[in-house]
């Protein structure tokens, strides 16, 4: 287990630019933290007794044009729609996570001198996430964050179609993509 875990922590690594491309872990939730000194910390949210992933950032930054980022099918000014469909039951049983993470009164959630914050629940290769795309900065998200981005998300887009939104003015993201996407850009 710990093989397969080191496996996954150097393909994460390996993944990691300013976007993040969400990697295949051995469990359902992640909170993942960049350290000023390039170290990912993961941790497990669905199974409080996995130790952490802990990993040096090994990629060199790409610049922006050079990624391989979704071409918006919709975009408006606070979100974007990614023209593909995602597993129904996924998205449901990913933001019922995702809600039930956030139920005891929210959380507040900083990212590190390099990087982004991110944490996502995954649920039939669809996941939903929360992440903070601005180093050095604070976020906090409850329940009724959760309701308002879903609800702006099936407003703009269709239903169970991959998208985010942002706040405006904010450095905070709620998305759902599938398995693998490049989040939080």
């Amino acid at each position: 287990m710990r093989f397969q875990n080191i496996a996954y922590a150097a393909a994460l690594t390996a993944s990691f630019v300013s976007a993040i491309i969400v990697p295949e872990v051995p469990f359902n939730g992640i909170s993942v933290q960049e350290q000023a000194d390039g170290t990912t910390v993961i941790t497990s949210i669905s199974n409080p007794d996995t130790a952490p992933i802990i990993s040096r950032n090994l990629a060199t930054a790409k610049p922006r044009s050079s990624r391989n980022v979704h071409a918006s099918r919709f975009a408006w000014p606070d979100g974007d729609c990614w023209g593909y469909q995602l597993d129904h039951t996924g998205v449901d049983e990913a933001f019922n996570g995702l809600m039930d993470w956030v139920a005891n009164g929210g959380h507040t959630l900083c990212s590190g001198d390099n990087g982004n914050y991110y944490h996502f629940i995954n649920r039939r290769g669809t996941i939903v996430y929360y992440c903070i795309d601005v180093p050095r900065r604070c976020g906090n998200i409850d329940i009724n964050d959760v309701r308002y981005a879903l609800g702006q998300m099936d407003a703009h887009c269709q239903l169970y179609e991959a998208s985010w939104f942002k706040w405006p003015g904010s450095v905070e993201i709620i998305g759902k993509a599938r398995f693998g996407d490049e989040i939080c850009i």
